[in-house]
């Protein structure tokens, strides 16, 4: 299974969940729930974001042009 594969399949998996949280913290929050669900999906979301930058660091930062500009630089001395 590649990458980007597992990558989508986590991130519809951490979807389903989130939406999953309001209901699963009522019987505990009650009203609170909507606040709490806010504060853990940021939370899930972050990590998430996170872990797909070090999966993939050099897709997701500008390394590629800095390796550009670089091999440029190079080439002309």
């Amino acid at each position: 299974m590649s990458a980007p594969c597992v990558c989508r399949h986590t991130s519809r998996f951490l979807l389903c969940y989130i939406h999953c949280i309001p209901l699963l913290l009522w019987p505990l929050a009650e009203w609170g729930s909507p606040v709490l669900a806010v504060m853990i999906s940021f939370l899930v979301l972050g990590i998430e974001g996170i872990s797909s930058y070090i999966e993939e660091p050099f897709h997701v930062s500008r390394i590629c042009d800095v390796r550009g500009a670089v091999s440029v630089t190079v080439r002309r001395f």
